[in-house]
């Protein structure tokens, strides 16, 4: 089961649009499994802790559920490391990354995905993807077998 769910929120990793749509879709999967989100931001090299905290609220303002908010200063490892990192400490599941239509693939991506010992979930910043849309369609596919179709926790409806 995934209990908790990371999204980073880089520039560069992908633009706020797309860090919007990957937190969107970790708020929407934490909502029907239960989940924690954690929303992880290293500052950048003119960001002030108010910018990223401000940041931070945008993004978790369309949860439903508060998300837990994380800003770190930079620090001399790499961006991908330090992703990596936390995910280790906090005990993540599931790492979703958005990934912009303009830089594939990104390298900050790409180490992340090739360093981490957890899934990590990609989505692309012009989606529409919800785990909401795709239960509902699994769920029309099984209805001649009701016993394999898990339902979404009860709190979270």
């Amino acid at each position: 089961m995934l209990k908790t769910l990371l999204v980073p929120i880089q520039t560069a990793i992908c633009s706020s649009q797309c860090s919007e749509v990957s937190a969107q879709y970790a708020f929407d999967l934490s909502r029907l499994l239960g989940s924690q989100v954690i929303l992880f931001h290293v500052l950048e090299a003119n960001e002030t802790p108010e910018q990223a905290r401000a940041l931070l609220e945008k993004i978790s303002s369309n949860s439903r559920f508060m998300p837990q908010k994380i800003e770190q200063p930079p620090n001399q490892n790499p961006l991908s490391q330090q992703i990596l990192e936390l995910a280790r400490r906090k005990e993540v599941d599931l790492i979703v990354l958005g990934i912009s239509d303009t830089e594939i693939p990104n390298p900050v991506i790409s180490e992340i995905i090739a360093c981490s010992r957890i899934p990590v979930q990609l989505i692309p910043q012009n989606t529409r993807a919800s785990p909401i849309r795709y239960l509902e369609q699994l769920k029309q596919h099984l209805e001649p077998y009701p016993e394999t179709f898990l339902e979404p926790h009860p709190e979270n409806l």
